[in-house]
């Protein structure tokens, strides 16, 4: 019987089990995880802590990671398999979702509305009260897309030359109805109320929601 270890991911609080030595950046990598470098330990972008249990330190993070960060608990996710049960905290889900508060102007209208910020790195929806104005529930949310690439021009390299632009449709589509689903559900109002829903992005990003070829802005000069 292949023997389990149970990995906590923190600040998320979420906790599963994985096979005892699985690769710690594969486990990850399918929990939107980003590893800038290809996780070839050549940078800090996948730092985490451990808060709790050990992961042994490799050759290559003493390169990358000094010795007061090594004795704190600081290790890349891209090394190393799990061998015990651990709780992890990374450096990227501290991230903070960006918001502006200014005043805006708008027609009353009936029923719910929901704008969603669809950002490359995080996501950024608001439940409102067409009628009134009010903002009636506040969801955030890392873009599940980030395991194909932490910036634009590593997203289309995936969704061109990996071929994984259908995937990342459907990765981004379903997360944003997760959100939707849970806006209405945090302020009690029913899907039938919900009569528009308005996404802001930059062009990369709408066109892998829509479906529609990325591989035309990966060019100087792109074509949108």
């Amino acid at each position: 019987v292949t023997k389990k270890v149970r990995i906590t991911l923190l600040p998320l609080n979420q906790s599963f089990e994985v096979k005892k030595e699985s690769a710690l950046h594969d486990v990850l990598f399918n929990y939107g995880v980003e590893f800038p470098c290809g996780g070839h330990a050549r940078c800090r972008g996948c730092r985490i802590r451990i808060k709790e249990g050990d992961l042994p330190i490799t050759d290559p993070q003493k390169h990358i990671l000094n010795d007061t960060e090594i004795e704190n608990g600081w290790r890349l996710a891209c090394q190393g398999s799990v061998l015990d049960d651990i709780t992890i905290e990374l450096d990227q889900w501290k991230s903070d979702v960006l918001s502006d508060d200014s005043d805006f102007q708008f027609i009353p209208l009936d029923g719910l509305g929901v704008a969603i910020d669809l950002g490359t790195t995080t996501l950024a929806a608001q439940l409102v009260n067409r009628e009134t104005g009010e903002v009636l529930a506040v969801e955030t949310a890392i873009n599940p897309q980030a395991k194909f690439g932490g910036d634009i021009m590593t997203r289309i390299d995936a969704a061109s030359r990996l071929k994984k632009h259908e995937e990342m449709q459907q990765l981004i589509r379903s997360k944003l109805m997760d959100m939707i689903t849970d806006l209405l559900k945090s302020s009690n109002e029913e899907m039938m109320k919900l009569k528009r829903v308005i996404i802001v992005g930059n062009a990369v990003m709408h066109n892998i929601f829509c479906g529609i070829d990325v591989t035309p802005m990966g060019y100087h000069p792109f074509e949108p």
